[in-house]
């Protein structure tokens, strides 16, 4: 179960290249979180994905080569 606070990862197509998306859940709405982006480049760092889009890192293998 994700909830606030834990550490989570995306990893999706966005037209046509592969997005990895690495930070930590901030809000929590149910079926969705927003999380703050460690690597964001700019100050809007915050991005709401479905909870079924995420996993948490500590159960990706190896998330330092994706």
């Amino acid at each position: 179960m994700i909830t606030v606070g834990d550490k989570v990862i995306f990893l999706g197509e966005n037209w046509g290249s592969l997005v990895r998306v690495i930070g930590t859940v901030v809000e929590d709405h149910g079926n969705t979180v927003v999380i703050k982006d460690q690597n964001a480049e700019t100050d809007d760092d915050r991005l709401e994905f479905k909870k079924s889009e995420v996993k948490l890192v500590e159960e990706v293998d190896n998330v330092s080569s994706l």
